[in-house]
């Protein structure tokens, strides 16, 4: 039976009596382990932590061999990891999801009683440089990307994305029974986000007029973003396919490496540019914290001490 496994199952004698205590979960080996933790998150949250614990899986393994388990990790190892991510002059940011990664299972996994010990809960994140205002689009720079780009689908994709805020996974599963006409003309969409967490999206009367463009006859369980080829036409353009676009889309105004993200970023700073109430971004973005909605406040400051001096 490995490390991993329950530790209090098994019989013991109260008063003469027989007691049986009961796991409160099994695990035999690693992937049983991430397995159980990853039970019921999103497809592309499984897909990134799995990958952010390969890495320290394989990092383990090189130093302790193939037969290492994850329930044996100390913050020796956390530690060592950690400048092993430093020495490959990581960012601060890209180590601390891995980081949050492993952590978050070694948690799971204690409060499962398969570990006694939590070595995670001993290591602490470095805080990481803010850089969202190297990712945010001017409004200039946003709809001239829009207007250059030559195809039609993918005008109104990359329009839509920076209308209403959505995650690349977000817009790639929309089918069309997820939008609805407002009262006034204006779209409403239904987007089903991290964590499983659904809101509700009203957007302008021309971006849906535009969007409607692309139904075509379409039954209302179709992708909203179809693949253009023909033998995958009723498939969905899928994540990485939109990144190569949006990517195209930067290189054509000169801009390198723009993701979908950056409409995401972009979506938020203009809106607060326009003196959009906080919490009404943070609905529309489903941020799970007014916090995070809160950072586009700092990201581009309008004003500061350094302007009322003389210098």
């Amino acid at each position: 039976m490995s490390d991993l496994t329950f530790r209090s199952s098994g019989q013991s004698l109260a008063g003469g009596a027989v007691t049986v205590f009961q796991p409160m979960a099994i695990a035999e080996n690693n992937q049983q382990l991430i397995g159980l933790w990853l039970h019921g998150k999103s497809h592309h949250t499984q897909r990134s932590y799995k990958q952010d614990i390969e890495y320290f899986l394989s990092f383990q393994q090189a130093r302790h061999g193939e037969d290492f388990l994850l329930g044996y990790t100390t913050v020796n190892d956390l530690q060592d990891y950690t400048d092993s991510c430093r020495n490959k002059r990581w960012k601060n940011r890209t180590i601390n999801r891995r980081l949050a990664a492993i952590k978050s299972l070694l948690t799971f996994a204690c409060a499962c009683q398969l570990l006694r010990v939590n070595a995670g809960a001993a290591v602490k994140l470095k805080k990481a440089k803010q850089d969202v205002a190297e990712r945010i689009l001017t409004e200039s720079e946003t709809l001239t990307l829009i207007a250059l780009e030559p195809n039609h689908r993918n005008q109104i994709m990359i329009r839509f994305l920076y209308a209403v805020g959505c995650r690349v996974e977000e817009l790639s599963n929309l089918r069309w029974r997820d939008f609805q006409s407002g009262p006034d003309g204006t779209g409403i969409v239904t987007i089903y986000g991290k964590g499983d967490k659904t809101r509700h999206v009203v957007f302008s009367r021309e971006t849906w007029k535009l969007v409607r463009d692309l139904k075509s006859g379409a039954s209302l369980d179709e992708f909203v973003f179809r693949s253009q080829r023909k033998k995958q036409s009723r498939d969905n353009l899928k994540p990485n396919r939109i990144r190569e676009i949006v990517k195209k889309a930067g290189e054509r105004i000169g801009i390198p490496n723009v993701s979908p993200h950056w409409f995401r970023h972009s979506h938020a700073s203009h809106s607060v540019d326009r003196q959009t109430p906080l919490p009404l971004i943070q609905q529309t973005l489903g941020h799970a914290s007014l916090e995070t909605t809160g950072m586009y406040l700092h990201v581009r400051p309008r004003d500061s001490s350094a302007l009322h001096l003389s210098v």
